[in-house]
């Protein structure tokens, strides 16, 4: 059996001539396989003569294409092929043939700043000379062999091509090859590749919903972070520190250590939305300053990967107010005198006080400038953490004529400079009766023109 080792040209002749010295050959069979050794042989046809010409049409395109042949006597017995081919035909294109060792390469991690080769080998499979007469790159890729290149038919080349990440994550690309194959005259190679940053440590932050919190107020607490490292594997702690000394980590608010989330794979551009902490109303605490912690840490240690983050917040309490006087009844010329006590179970603040006193009419004016626009009894009283004041007189004064009826006293506590109520509003009722005997009530505009102002420091 025979066959051109090289052609260009379909079908290939494979030549045979059988012989059997006991009877006569009655068939030959061709049997081939593609560019595999030891691989399965295929049947291609048969032919009912000794010797001959097969005209065998290479299906599978260009390569390298093993024969051999069984013969079959007039008595019906036939061989089989063996492990040997007896012949082999290289089919290759008359026109060069671009064939690159791959069509798509990933350069994997790079530091930003650092530079990754990557060594390209391409192939003329053709049967005539490829010329590269351009070679492009995009993105962060770059090549600098210089064109143009001649691969003779059979030959290889190589080209290198760099990877210099200009950015972090994922960064995407392409090598473009431009040759006198006809069929693929710009031969695309994608690229991609990732960035990311030399000894970055993954960045957590801790979000919280305001930063002084009393009992009754909604609590909450998220972590976020980001990372622009090297891939790696980590462990998130989050805990949180309370007034006393006490050090709880979450999500179980234990003394001991455990991962808030476990066996993070991190990444170049990796990013953790915001996840919730804690979403609570608060208990009654002990006021004070607190703070919440997130810290990465490798994966089943506790060796902490950057600084974390830390995010202050403060447990306090509304100071509460009440009122004495002393009396329920009174006449003119009686005096009266109102106290005051402040608690302060929070932290220190200042408050001011603000007064008022609503009339038998129902009106209720600011004291002392009797007017309904606010003004504040005393400005800027220090509250010292845990701190009781008073009792402590706000003013000692005789009644003058007024009218009669019910009045009431109530006063309310308010940040420094702001008229915001967030203390309670305590009240103290009484009553003004007739006018002793030989005096005359005025009115009430008349009276209250004539209330006294109290005389004492504001």
């Amino acid at each position: 059996m025979s066959c051109p080792e090289a052609t260009t040209t379909s079908p290939i002749p494979v030549h045979f001539e059988a012989h059997d010295a006991l009877s006569e050959v009655s068939q030959v069979t061709l049997y081939y396989r593609f560019q595999t050794k030891n691989g399965t042989w295929k049947s291609y046809g048969s032919f009912s003569k000794d010797s001959g010409t097969f005209k065998f049409v290479p299906s599978h395109g260009f390569g390298i294409y093993e024969f051999s042949a069984t013969a079959t006597d007039s008595l019906g017995n036939q061989g089989t092929p063996g492990d040997i081919p007896l012949c082999h035909a290289d089919y290759q294109s008359s026109i060069p043939v671009i064939s690159p060792s791959n069509m798509s390469h990933d350069f994997g991690e790079v530091a930003i700043g650092k530079d990754k080769v990557w060594a390209l080998r391409i192939a003329n499979s053709g049967g005539s000379s490829l010329v590269i007469s351009e070679i492009k790159t995009s993105g962060d890729y770059s090549c600098s062999d210089t064109t143009p290149i001649t691969i003779p038919s059979g030959d290889t080349c190589q080209v290198s091509v760099k990877f210099s990440p200009q950015g972090i994550g994922r960064r995407d690309g392409w090598l473009t090859i431009t040759s006198n194959d006809t069929n693929t005259p710009n031969c695309n190679i994608n690229l991609t590749g990732t960035g990311f940053e030399q000894n970055a440590q993954p960045q957590p932050n801790i979000v919280l919903n305001g930063a002084s919190f009393e009992e009754g107020d909604r609590f909450l607490a998220q972590v976020e972070a980001e990372y622009s490292g090297p891939s790696t594997t980590a462990d998130l702690y989050v805990s949180v520190f309370l007034p006393g000394g006490w050090h709880l980590y979450c999500p179980s608010f234990s003394t001991m250590p455990e991962p808030f989330i476990s066996s993070i794979q991190l990444y170049p551009g990796y990013k953790l939305g915001r996840t919730t902490i804690i979403d609570v109303i608060i208990p009654k605490l002990d006021p004070g300053q607190c703070s919440f912690m997130a810290l990465f840490c490798h994966e089943g240690t506790l060796t902490p990967m950057g600084d974390g983050a830390t995010e202050s917040f403060t447990l306090d309490g509304p100071p509460r107010l009440s009122l004495s006087l002393n009396g329920s009844t009174f006449r003119e010329g009686d005096v009266m005198s109102l106290s005051r006590t402040i608690e302060n179970p929070g932290l220190a603040k200042s408050v001011d006080l603000y007064v008022g006193i609503t009339l038998p009419t129902g009106e209720t004016l600011f004291y002392p400038s009797l007017s309904d626009t606010p003004d504040p009894f005393t400005r800027d009283i220090r509250l010292n953490e845990g701190e009781t004041v008073g009792p402590v007189e706000l003013f000692s004064l005789a009644l003058p004529g007024i009218q009669p009826g019910n009045y009431l006293w109530l006063a309310v506590l308010t940040p420094a400079s702001e008229f915001d109520s967030f203390s309670n509003i305590p009240t103290c009722g009484w009553t003004f009766t007739a006018s002793r005997a030989g005096t005359r009530s005025p009115g009430v505009s008349m009276g209250f023109a004539r209330f006294p102002r109290p005389d004492v420091p504001r």
